[in-house]
């Protein structure tokens, strides 16, 4: 019993001095770590220390690329920077954006001041989806303006993707849908197009592409006319949903789906809620039979669409006015006098607001009516004339006119409750929404794409304007 006891006590004895070991090991270990002169610190220090020579580096070269009037010399400071290992991220008027050894620094171009922004990923590794690429562009503040970024974290509106057309597909819009007198067909034999970074998807979260010209119809009788005609109450009822059924076409098995560009498109990209689409709306100011604003009710004796179609007489039409348009660009002299006189003779119309001007010629590039690529939108509002007492019903289209460019309400191609019909004729033009777990490893970022410029004459084949 007595040598059990003694074992007993040695054997205590021994963990005691083990945990005190133990503890002693424990605290070299954390003050080698975490301690002033530890190995976390002296870490945290070597970064901050590279950081700060970087900066001193980019600081000094700003510096150096100045002019004999205290300007700085663009040409000077892009070869001090390659000098030094830094590579320009993006430019703007004023602001640089540079990566060194995997840190990102901000040259304020006019004052001189150089900031650091932290790590960026070195090789651009760390962001790999796309959209996450796309809301990082956002939040350094970069538009791509002049499209020379080349951050490899980057991805902004405008910038070409390689998405991948489909190898086969035909849509045919038929006569009782466009409200014409033929068949209408697209394939994508004959649409092989580029695609471009329109934003992202606030319903599915994916990234947005538009191709970056409009469809072209295929040939009929020989005749090369790439427009889409379309007619009256059957382009208002039928149209819209034919143009996203022919955008169809465009789905691979990286996208969710594929349909036409909207005005609601348009809306996202330039930032426009509902509450502010008077403020942009022009068709007020155009005058067009003393519009009533945006958003107003309307009742007249006369025709809805879908009456007309079926051969009823008369009824009480009503409804809320919801047809807009907006300009594009500032007015010009070639403004029509009409357009200038309904609006009492000002020029200072309000044009829609775009991210960047890269942006806004995306959109509205290259429209000429019948020559260039006016395209149709798959969507539509009515108009009320209070005045003349009928509402006009329409699909909504990017075109020129009156000197300018436009998005919205199609003037020519509408439905008059008081029994008129018009036609017009414009391209077509689709989106492709991805999923939103899509990689650049699976769809990446490439060169910007020369497109083709039209030259067109619009109605050289024999389709009538007339309901069937």
């Amino acid at each position: 019993m007595k040598k059990l006891r003694n074992a007993k006590g040695i054997t205590l004895i021994a963990l005691i001095i083990t945990i005190i070991v133990l503890l002693i090991l424990a605290g070299i270990t954390l003050s080698t770590l975490a301690g002033r002169r530890g190995i976390i610190n002296q870490a945290q220090n070597a970064e901050k220390e590279h950081t700060k020579v970087a900066l001193e580096d980019i600081t000094l070269v700003t510096y150096q690329s100045l002019d004999n009037k205290g300007n700085t010399d663009t040409t000077k400071l892009e070869q001090g920077l390659n000098d030094i290992g830094a590579t320009i991220k993006s430019k703007t008027e004023n602001k640089w954006t540079v990566e060194q050894n995997g840190y990102e620094f901000e040259i304020n171009i006019e004052t001189r001041d150089v900031i650091a922004k932290g790590e960026t990923g070195g090789t651009g590794e760390g962001i790999e989806k796309l959209v996450d690429m796309f809301r990082q562009a956002e939040t350094d503040g970069c538009t791509n303006e002049d499209g020379t970024c080349d951050n490899p974290n980057h991805l902004h509106v405008g910038d070409y993707v390689n998405y991948q057309n489909p190898t086969t597909g035909t849509y045919t819009i038929t006569g009782d849908k466009s409200g014409m007198d033929a068949n209408q067909t697209y394939s994508i034999a004959n649409n092989q197009l580029n695609w471009r970074v329109l934003g992202i998807d606030g319903e599915t979260g994916g990234l947005k592409l538009i191709a970056g010209s409009p469809m072209k119809l295929n040939n009929i009788d020989g005749k090369n006319d790439p427009y889409l005609y379309m007619y009256g109450a059957r382009a208002y009822l039928y149209g819209i949903q034919e143009i996203d059924k022919a955008c169809e076409m465009y789905k691979n098995n990286h996208a969710i789906k594929a349909r036409s560009v909207k005005i609601d498109d348009i809306n996202e990209l330039a930032g426009i809620e509902e509450e502010d689409i008077s403020t942009y709306n022009i068709m007020p100011i155009l005058g067009l039979g003393s519009v009533a604003p945006y958003g107003s009710s309307y009742s007249y004796t006369g025709y809805t669409p879908e009456g007309w179609i079926n051969g009823d007489g008369k009824t009480t039409v009503t409804g809320e006015a919801k047809g807009y348009a907006y300009f594009s660009n500032e007015i010009t002299s070639s403004v029509s006098s009409r357009s200038m006189s309904s609006s009492g003779g000002s020029s200072e119309l309000p044009v829609i607001p775009m991210p960047s001007t890269r942006a806004r010629k995306m959109i509205f590039d290259n429209l000429d009516y019948t020559h260039g690529k006016d395209y149709w939108l798959a969507s539509s509002g009515v108009l009320s004339h209070p005045s003349f007492g009928y509402a006009n019903f329409a699909p909504y289209a990017v075109c020129e006119r009156y000197g300018v460019t436009m998005a919205g309400f199609s003037i020519g191609c509408r439905f008059s409750s008081g029994g008129y019909e018009g036609g017009d004729l414009y391209a077509v033009r689709p989106v492709v929404i991805l999923k939103s777990d899509i990689t650049k490893d699976q769809i990446s970022k490439i060169a910007d794409k020369t497109e083709e410029t039209w030259n067109y004459n619009g109605g050289e084949w024999n389709v009538q304007f007339k309901s069937i």
